[in-house]
Protein backbone atom coordinates (compact mmCIF):
# COMPACT_ATOMS: atom_id res chain seq x y z
CA UNK A 1 0.00 0.00 0.00
CA UNK A 2 1.62 3.55 -1.36
CA UNK A 3 2.12 5.80 1.85
CA UNK A 4 0.00 8.26 0.30
CA UNK A 5 -2.74 6.09 0.17
CA UNK A 6 -2.38 4.96 3.77
CA UNK A 7 -2.04 8.72 4.79
CA UNK A 8 -5.31 9.81 2.93
CA UNK A 9 -7.13 6.49 4.72
CA UNK A 10 -5.64 8.02 8.16
CA UNK A 11 -6.79 11.83 7.27
CA UNK A 12 -10.70 10.58 6.86
CA UNK A 13 -10.55 8.10 9.59
CA UNK A 14 -9.64 10.73 12.23
CA UNK A 15 -12.55 13.10 10.90
CA UNK A 16 -14.80 10.24 11.23
CA UNK A 17 -13.73 9.27 14.33
CA UNK A 18 -13.90 12.67 15.86
CA UNK A 19 -17.19 13.03 14.81
CA UNK A 20 -18.16 9.75 16.28
CA UNK A 21 -16.96 10.71 19.24
CA UNK A 22 -18.36 13.74 19.90
CA UNK A 23 -21.79 12.37 18.78
CA UNK A 24 -21.88 9.54 21.33
CA UNK A 25 -21.11 12.02 24.06
CA UNK A 26 -23.85 14.06 22.86
CA UNK A 27 -25.94 10.90 22.59
CA UNK A 28 -24.78 9.49 26.19
CA UNK A 29 -25.80 13.12 28.11
CA UNK A 30 -29.04 13.02 26.60
CA UNK A 31 -29.43 9.55 27.68
CA UNK A 32 -31.83 10.24 30.98
CA UNK A 33 -32.99 6.27 31.70
CA UNK A 34 -29.90 4.12 31.83
CA UNK A 35 -27.96 2.54 34.66
CA UNK A 36 -24.77 4.43 35.44
CA UNK A 37 -22.69 1.77 34.22
CA UNK A 38 -24.19 1.99 31.10
CA UNK A 39 -24.13 6.24 30.87
CA UNK A 40 -20.01 6.00 32.18
CA UNK A 41 -19.56 3.13 29.22
CA UNK A 42 -20.98 5.19 26.56
CA UNK A 43 -19.04 8.42 27.79
CA UNK A 44 -15.58 6.44 28.19
CA UNK A 45 -16.35 4.86 25.10
CA UNK A 46 -16.89 8.45 23.40
CA UNK A 47 -13.73 9.98 24.72
CA UNK A 48 -11.83 6.92 23.21
CA UNK A 49 -13.33 7.50 19.72
CA UNK A 50 -12.16 11.25 20.27
CA UNK A 51 -8.38 10.16 21.39
CA UNK A 52 -8.02 7.72 18.66
CA UNK A 53 -8.87 10.46 16.05
CA UNK A 54 -6.40 12.51 17.72
CA UNK A 55 -3.80 9.71 17.61
CA UNK A 56 -4.78 9.44 14.06
CA UNK A 57 -4.53 12.88 12.70
CA UNK A 58 -1.19 13.47 13.93
CA UNK A 59 -0.23 10.37 12.15
CA UNK A 60 -1.53 11.68 9.36
CA UNK A 61 0.08 15.42 9.45
CA UNK A 62 3.46 13.91 10.37
CA UNK A 63 2.79 11.70 6.94
CA UNK A 64 1.92 14.41 4.99
CA UNK A 65 4.87 17.00 5.99
CA UNK A 66 6.87 14.17 5.66
CA UNK A 67 5.99 13.49 1.90
CA UNK A 68 5.24 17.25 1.24
CA UNK A 69 8.72 18.65 2.45
CA UNK A 70 9.29 22.24 3.82
CA UNK A 71 11.35 24.08 6.35
CA UNK A 72 8.63 23.49 9.52
CA UNK A 73 9.01 19.61 8.64
CA UNK A 74 11.17 18.73 11.96
CA UNK A 75 8.69 21.19 14.37
CA UNK A 76 5.44 19.72 13.15
CA UNK A 77 6.56 15.94 12.80
CA UNK A 78 8.39 15.73 16.49
CA UNK A 79 5.01 17.71 17.84
CA UNK A 80 2.46 15.19 16.13
CA UNK A 81 4.85 12.11 17.19
CA UNK A 82 4.37 13.57 20.97
CA UNK A 83 0.47 13.47 20.28
CA UNK A 84 0.90 10.07 18.82
CA UNK A 85 2.49 9.06 22.19
CA UNK A 86 -0.28 10.47 24.61
CA UNK A 87 -2.75 9.45 22.54
CA UNK A 88 -1.57 5.93 22.01
CA UNK A 89 -1.31 6.43 25.92
CA UNK A 90 -4.81 7.22 26.15
CA UNK A 91 -5.48 4.24 24.33
CA UNK A 92 -4.02 1.44 25.86
CA UNK A 93 -5.29 2.58 29.70
CA UNK A 94 -8.95 3.72 29.06
CA UNK A 95 -10.25 0.78 27.59
CA UNK A 96 -8.91 -1.02 30.83
CA UNK A 97 -11.28 0.91 32.27
CA UNK A 98 -13.90 0.76 30.12
CA UNK A 99 -13.32 -3.17 30.52
CA UNK A 100 -13.77 -2.87 34.83
CA UNK A 101 -17.68 -1.33 34.16
CA UNK A 102 -18.82 -2.98 30.34
CA UNK A 103 -20.11 -5.56 30.40
CA UNK A 104 -19.44 -6.71 33.54
CA UNK A 105 -19.00 -4.22 36.29
CA UNK A 106 -15.95 -5.30 38.38
CA UNK A 107 -15.61 -1.61 39.65
CA UNK A 108 -19.32 -0.89 41.10
CA UNK A 109 -18.21 2.27 43.74
CA UNK A 110 -20.46 5.58 43.79
CA UNK A 111 -17.16 7.17 42.01
CA UNK A 112 -16.63 4.52 39.63
CA UNK A 113 -16.42 7.14 36.84
CA UNK A 114 -13.99 9.31 38.42
CA UNK A 115 -11.50 6.08 39.44
CA UNK A 116 -11.66 5.83 35.65
CA UNK A 117 -10.38 9.28 35.00
CA UNK A 118 -7.72 9.34 37.55
CA UNK A 119 -6.60 6.05 36.52
CA UNK A 120 -6.09 6.88 32.64
CA UNK A 121 -4.84 10.15 33.37
CA UNK A 122 -1.77 8.94 35.70
CA UNK A 123 -1.27 5.56 33.15
CA UNK A 124 -0.81 8.09 29.93
CA UNK A 125 1.42 10.51 31.95
CA UNK A 126 3.64 7.48 32.92
CA UNK A 127 3.33 5.80 29.80
CA UNK A 128 3.95 8.80 27.70
CA UNK A 129 6.64 9.72 29.42
CA UNK A 130 7.90 6.11 29.24
CA UNK A 131 7.84 6.22 25.58
CA UNK A 132 9.45 9.74 25.24
CA UNK A 133 12.39 9.27 28.02
CA UNK A 134 12.80 5.69 28.10
CA UNK A 135 14.95 3.55 25.81
CA UNK A 136 13.20 0.05 24.19
CA UNK A 137 12.58 -2.02 27.48
CA UNK A 138 10.53 0.50 29.62
CA UNK A 139 8.88 1.29 25.90
CA UNK A 140 8.02 -2.67 25.00
CA UNK A 141 6.69 -2.84 28.69
CA UNK A 142 4.03 -0.49 28.14
CA UNK A 143 2.91 -2.65 24.99
CA UNK A 144 1.95 -5.51 26.59
CA UNK A 145 -1.02 -3.05 28.39
CA UNK A 146 -2.82 -2.93 25.15
CA UNK A 147 -4.44 -6.49 25.53
CA UNK A 148 -5.28 -6.03 29.22
CA UNK A 149 -9.00 -5.32 28.85
CA UNK A 150 -8.92 -7.97 26.13
CA UNK A 151 -7.77 -10.55 28.80
CA UNK A 152 -10.62 -8.92 31.12
CA UNK A 153 -13.42 -9.85 28.58
CA UNK A 154 -11.87 -12.86 27.86
CA UNK A 155 -12.70 -13.93 31.35
CA UNK A 156 -16.39 -12.62 30.74
CA UNK A 157 -17.27 -14.32 27.76
CA UNK A 158 -16.05 -17.59 28.90
CA UNK A 159 -18.14 -17.91 32.25
CA UNK A 160 -21.22 -16.36 30.71
CA UNK A 161 -21.24 -18.48 27.42
CA UNK A 162 -20.50 -21.62 29.85
CA UNK A 163 -23.68 -20.33 31.47
CA UNK A 164 -25.55 -20.14 28.32
CA UNK A 165 -24.35 -23.28 26.80
CA UNK A 166 -24.03 -25.70 29.57
CA UNK A 167 -26.50 -24.68 32.07
CA UNK A 168 -29.16 -23.30 29.96
CA UNK A 169 -29.23 -19.87 31.00
CA UNK A 170 -29.98 -17.95 27.24
CA UNK A 171 -29.96 -14.63 29.00
CA UNK A 172 -26.39 -14.44 29.97
CA UNK A 173 -25.71 -14.56 25.97
CA UNK A 174 -26.34 -10.38 26.23
CA UNK A 175 -23.25 -9.72 28.38
CA UNK A 176 -21.04 -12.92 26.90
CA UNK A 177 -22.02 -11.76 23.30
CA UNK A 178 -21.20 -8.18 24.01
CA UNK A 179 -17.82 -9.41 25.79
CA UNK A 180 -16.91 -11.94 22.60
CA UNK A 181 -17.39 -8.35 19.98
CA UNK A 182 -15.11 -6.03 22.02
CA UNK A 183 -12.42 -8.44 22.29
CA UNK A 184 -12.44 -8.39 18.07
CA UNK A 185 -12.79 -5.02 17.86
CA UNK A 186 -9.36 -4.00 20.33
CA UNK A 187 -7.82 -7.11 19.43
CA UNK A 188 -8.67 -7.83 16.21
CA UNK A 189 -4.74 -5.80 14.88
CA UNK A 190 -3.52 -9.03 16.51
CA UNK A 191 -5.69 -11.59 15.95
CA UNK A 192 -5.52 -11.46 12.45
CA UNK A 193 -2.27 -13.38 12.65
CA UNK A 194 -3.27 -15.77 15.37
CA UNK A 195 -2.17 -19.17 13.31
CA UNK A 196 0.81 -17.57 12.51
CA UNK A 197 1.61 -16.78 15.79
CA UNK A 198 0.47 -19.76 17.55
CA UNK A 199 2.60 -22.12 15.44
CA UNK A 200 5.91 -19.75 14.72
CA UNK A 201 5.66 -17.38 17.43
CA UNK A 202 9.17 -16.38 16.89
CA UNK A 203 8.91 -15.63 13.35
CA UNK A 204 6.10 -13.46 13.81
CA UNK A 205 7.38 -11.29 16.40
CA UNK A 206 10.93 -10.95 14.31
CA UNK A 207 8.45 -9.87 11.12
CA UNK A 208 7.08 -7.29 13.18
CA UNK A 209 10.13 -6.04 14.74
CA UNK A 210 11.74 -5.56 11.26
CA UNK A 211 10.70 -2.00 11.45
CA UNK A 212 11.71 -1.01 15.26
CA UNK A 213 15.27 -2.65 14.20
CA UNK A 214 15.62 0.25 11.25
CA UNK A 215 14.89 3.07 13.94
CA UNK A 216 15.55 2.16 16.93
CA UNK A 217 19.01 2.76 18.57
CA UNK A 218 20.77 -0.28 20.57
CA UNK A 219 17.41 -2.51 19.82
CA UNK A 220 16.50 -4.93 22.54
CA UNK A 221 15.06 -8.02 21.36
CA UNK A 222 14.64 -9.74 24.67
CA UNK A 223 12.26 -7.11 26.00
CA UNK A 224 10.44 -7.22 22.60
CA UNK A 225 10.06 -10.43 22.82
CA UNK A 226 8.72 -10.66 26.40
CA UNK A 227 6.40 -7.72 25.29
CA UNK A 228 5.08 -8.82 21.90
CA UNK A 229 4.83 -12.55 23.80
CA UNK A 230 2.58 -11.51 26.60
CA UNK A 231 0.31 -9.17 24.33
CA UNK A 232 0.07 -11.71 21.86
CA UNK A 233 -0.39 -15.09 24.09
CA UNK A 234 -3.13 -12.97 25.78
CA UNK A 235 -5.14 -11.96 22.07
CA UNK A 236 -4.51 -15.59 20.22
CA UNK A 237 -6.21 -17.35 23.64
CA UNK A 238 -8.76 -15.01 23.94
CA UNK A 239 -9.15 -15.03 20.29
CA UNK A 240 -9.19 -19.13 20.07
CA UNK A 241 -11.63 -19.51 23.14
CA UNK A 242 -14.08 -17.41 21.39
CA UNK A 243 -13.32 -20.03 18.13
CA UNK A 244 -14.10 -22.63 19.98
CA UNK A 245 -17.03 -21.56 21.95
CA UNK A 246 -18.98 -20.16 18.72
CA UNK A 247 -17.92 -23.18 16.50
CA UNK A 248 -20.22 -25.37 19.46
CA UNK A 249 -22.75 -22.61 19.74
CA UNK A 250 -23.31 -22.46 15.72
CA UNK A 251 -24.43 -26.33 16.19
CA UNK A 252 -26.39 -26.01 19.56
CA UNK A 253 -28.22 -22.75 19.45
CA UNK A 254 -27.54 -21.16 15.08
CA UNK A 255 -25.51 -18.50 13.70
CA UNK A 256 -25.30 -15.10 14.96
CA UNK A 257 -23.20 -11.60 14.39
CA UNK A 258 -20.30 -12.70 16.98
CA UNK A 259 -20.36 -16.08 15.54
CA UNK A 260 -19.86 -14.80 11.68
CA UNK A 261 -17.31 -12.51 12.97
CA UNK A 262 -15.30 -14.96 14.83
CA UNK A 263 -15.40 -17.36 11.79
CA UNK A 264 -14.15 -14.75 9.65
CA UNK A 265 -11.18 -13.71 11.40
CA UNK A 266 -10.27 -17.79 11.17
CA UNK A 267 -10.52 -17.65 8.26
CA UNK A 268 -8.05 -14.72 7.77
CA UNK A 269 -5.84 -15.82 10.20
CA UNK A 270 -5.51 -19.23 8.70
CA UNK A 271 -4.90 -17.41 4.78
CA UNK A 272 -2.41 -15.18 6.65
CA UNK A 273 -0.31 -18.21 7.97
CA UNK A 274 0.34 -19.26 4.51
CA UNK A 275 0.96 -15.72 2.96
CA UNK A 276 3.88 -14.89 5.99
CA UNK A 277 4.79 -18.99 5.18
CA UNK A 278 5.94 -17.93 1.40
CA UNK A 279 7.97 -15.21 2.43
CA UNK A 280 10.10 -17.02 5.40
CA UNK A 281 13.25 -17.17 3.46
CA UNK A 282 13.10 -13.98 2.71
CA UNK A 283 12.35 -13.20 6.31
CA UNK A 284 15.92 -15.12 7.15
CA UNK A 285 17.97 -13.41 4.65
CA UNK A 286 16.66 -9.72 6.28
CA UNK A 287 17.52 -10.44 9.63
CA UNK A 288 20.42 -12.75 9.35
CA UNK A 289 21.92 -11.30 5.90
CA UNK A 290 21.10 -8.38 3.61
CA UNK A 291 17.81 -8.08 1.29
CA UNK A 292 15.95 -6.19 -0.62
CA UNK A 293 12.92 -5.80 1.46
CA UNK A 294 10.17 -8.02 1.40
CA UNK A 295 7.78 -8.67 -1.27
CA UNK A 296 5.37 -5.49 -2.25
CA UNK A 297 2.10 -8.55 -2.45
CA UNK A 298 3.09 -9.15 1.33
CA UNK A 299 2.71 -5.63 2.34
CA UNK A 300 -0.14 -5.04 0.82
CA UNK A 301 -2.01 -8.21 1.81
CA UNK A 302 -0.76 -7.79 5.85
CA UNK A 303 -1.27 -3.66 5.15
CA UNK A 304 -4.65 -4.39 4.20
CA UNK A 305 -5.70 -6.99 7.11
CA UNK A 306 -4.09 -4.98 9.72
CA UNK A 307 -5.96 -1.68 8.57
CA UNK A 308 -9.21 -3.41 8.43
CA UNK A 309 -8.79 -4.24 11.95
CA UNK A 310 -7.77 -0.55 13.09
CA UNK A 311 -9.81 1.37 10.81
CA UNK A 312 -13.05 -0.79 9.76
CA UNK A 313 -13.78 -3.10 12.54
CA UNK A 314 -13.19 -1.44 15.40
CA UNK A 315 -15.21 1.71 14.96
CA UNK A 316 -18.03 -0.44 13.17
CA UNK A 317 -18.31 -2.62 16.44
CA UNK A 318 -18.11 0.12 18.80
CA UNK A 319 -21.09 1.90 17.14
CA UNK A 320 -22.67 -1.58 16.82
CA UNK A 321 -22.23 -2.05 21.19
CA UNK A 322 -23.38 1.30 21.88
CA UNK A 323 -26.50 1.12 19.82
CA UNK A 324 -27.72 -2.72 19.90
CA UNK A 325 -26.60 -2.99 24.11
CA UNK A 326 -28.62 0.64 24.83
CA UNK A 327 -25.57 2.48 25.78
CA UNK A 328 -27.45 5.17 24.32
CA UNK A 329 -31.04 6.18 23.93
CA UNK A 330 -32.08 6.21 20.05
CA UNK A 331 -35.95 6.56 20.77
CA UNK A 332 -36.26 10.55 20.68
CA UNK A 333 -36.49 12.25 17.90
CA UNK A 334 -33.06 14.31 18.47
CA UNK A 335 -31.72 10.74 19.45
CA UNK A 336 -32.63 9.20 16.28
CA UNK A 337 -31.21 11.85 14.25
CA UNK A 338 -28.01 11.39 15.23
CA UNK A 339 -28.00 7.89 15.12
CA UNK A 340 -28.58 7.99 11.68
CA UNK A 341 -25.82 10.12 11.52
CA UNK A 342 -24.03 7.37 12.98
CA UNK A 343 -25.26 4.93 10.53
CA UNK A 344 -23.59 7.06 7.91
CA UNK A 345 -20.70 8.00 9.14
CA UNK A 346 -20.65 4.32 9.57
CA UNK A 347 -20.90 3.64 5.63
CA UNK A 348 -18.29 6.41 5.25
CA UNK A 349 -16.00 4.09 7.32
CA UNK A 350 -16.50 0.89 5.11
CA UNK A 351 -16.56 2.37 1.89
CA UNK A 352 -13.58 4.80 2.35
CA UNK A 353 -11.53 2.00 3.98
CA UNK A 354 -12.12 -0.48 1.18
CA UNK A 355 -11.87 1.71 -1.25
CA UNK A 356 -8.15 3.12 -0.11
CA UNK A 357 -7.48 -0.45 0.21
CA UNK A 358 -8.58 -1.75 -3.49
CA UNK A 359 -7.06 1.60 -4.43
CA UNK A 360 -3.46 0.18 -3.59
CA UNK A 361 -3.80 -2.62 -5.64
CA UNK A 362 -5.95 -1.21 -8.51
CA UNK A 363 -4.68 1.36 -9.79
CA UNK A 364 -7.92 3.40 -10.04
CA UNK A 365 -8.33 6.86 -10.49
CA UNK A 366 -9.15 9.40 -7.71
CA UNK A 367 -12.01 10.74 -9.53
CA UNK A 368 -14.07 7.39 -9.90
CA UNK A 369 -13.01 6.47 -6.36
CA UNK A 370 -14.39 9.87 -5.03
CA UNK A 371 -17.25 8.85 -7.25
CA UNK A 372 -18.09 5.28 -5.59
CA UNK A 373 -17.58 7.10 -2.13
CA UNK A 374 -20.73 9.63 -2.88
CA UNK A 375 -22.89 6.68 -4.45
CA UNK A 376 -22.50 5.38 -1.13
CA UNK A 377 -23.13 8.09 1.06
CA UNK A 378 -26.00 8.86 -1.13
CA UNK A 379 -27.62 5.33 -0.54
CA UNK A 380 -26.88 5.65 2.96
CA UNK A 381 -28.93 8.60 3.23
CA UNK A 382 -31.84 6.93 1.65
CA UNK A 383 -31.52 3.66 4.00
CA UNK A 384 -30.20 4.62 7.03
CA UNK A 385 -33.38 4.15 8.56
CA UNK A 386 -33.57 0.68 7.54
CA UNK A 387 -29.85 -0.09 8.52
CA UNK A 388 -31.40 1.42 12.31
CA UNK A 389 -34.09 -0.54 12.00
CA UNK A 390 -31.69 -3.97 11.51
CA UNK A 391 -29.32 -2.66 14.07
CA UNK A 392 -31.87 -1.91 17.06
CA UNK A 393 -33.89 -4.96 16.23
CA UNK A 394 -32.53 -7.23 19.08
CA UNK A 395 -31.94 -4.26 21.16
CA UNK A 396 -30.73 -5.45 24.65
CA UNK A 397 -29.52 -4.67 28.03
CA UNK A 398 -26.55 -5.95 30.21
CA UNK A 399 -28.18 -4.76 33.24
CA UNK A 400 -31.39 -6.90 33.31
CA UNK A 401 -29.50 -9.74 33.18
CA UNK A 402 -27.32 -8.12 35.69
CA UNK A 403 -29.85 -7.58 37.78
CA UNK A 404 -31.60 -11.28 37.98
CA UNK A 405 -28.09 -12.23 38.90
CA UNK A 406 -28.28 -9.63 41.64
CA UNK A 407 -24.45 -8.71 40.82
CA UNK A 408 -24.96 -5.29 40.46
CA UNK A 409 -25.77 -2.16 42.87
CA UNK A 410 -27.96 0.32 41.70
CA UNK A 411 -25.96 3.56 42.31
CA UNK A 412 -27.98 6.76 41.48
CA UNK A 413 -26.26 8.74 38.09
CA UNK A 414 -23.93 11.16 39.20
CA UNK A 415 -23.19 14.31 37.30
CA UNK A 416 -20.40 15.59 39.11
CA UNK A 417 -18.70 12.18 38.02
CA UNK A 418 -19.05 13.35 34.58
CA UNK A 419 -18.35 16.38 34.99
CA UNK A 420 -14.84 15.28 36.91
CA UNK A 421 -14.46 12.92 33.99
CA UNK A 422 -15.04 15.05 31.56
CA UNK A 423 -12.69 17.74 33.26
CA UNK A 424 -10.02 15.09 33.51
CA UNK A 425 -10.35 14.11 29.80
CA UNK A 426 -9.25 18.18 28.95
CA UNK A 427 -6.42 17.86 31.34
CA UNK A 428 -4.95 15.57 29.24
CA UNK A 429 -5.93 17.62 25.86
CA UNK A 430 -3.31 20.37 27.56
CA UNK A 431 -1.35 18.16 29.06
CA UNK A 432 -0.76 17.12 25.33
CA UNK A 433 -0.56 20.67 23.73
CA UNK A 434 2.22 21.24 26.40
CA UNK A 435 4.23 18.35 25.92
CA UNK A 436 4.03 18.47 21.63
CA UNK A 437 5.16 22.36 21.92
CA UNK A 438 7.88 21.16 24.61
CA UNK A 439 8.88 18.01 22.41
CA UNK A 440 9.10 20.12 18.77
CA UNK A 441 11.08 22.81 20.66
CA UNK A 442 13.34 20.91 23.08
CA UNK A 443 13.35 17.35 21.56
CA UNK A 444 12.67 15.80 24.58
CA UNK A 445 14.08 11.67 25.21
CA UNK A 446 16.89 10.16 23.58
Amino acid sequence: MAVEDYAALEGISAFVYFLLGGITLVLSKRTVNNNWNEKYAAIMFGWYLIFMGLGVLASYLSEMVQLGGGGDINWISKSSQMTVYIASSVRMSLPIAIALIFPYPFLQKKNSLQIAGLFTLILTILASGVFTFSESPGWFLFISLYMVPVLIWGFVYVRFSFKEMFLGDPDSRTISSSAGLLIFAFGGVRIVDWLFWLLIPDRWIVTRGLQFWSTVEDFNMTSYFVARGLELSIAVTASITVFVFEGYRNFTHGNSLLSTISHMFFMIGVVSFFVNLSVLDILDECVYDVCDGLPDSWLIYNTFTNNLAIFLFKPLIIMFVLLNYSLVDTKTDKNGTLARTMVILMVVIVSSTIIEMLQSIIPVGDIITSGILAIGIAAAIGWEENIMRQLLSFQESVNTYLKELDEIILHDYEPRQVRLFTGIMVIILVYNLLMSILHATLELGF
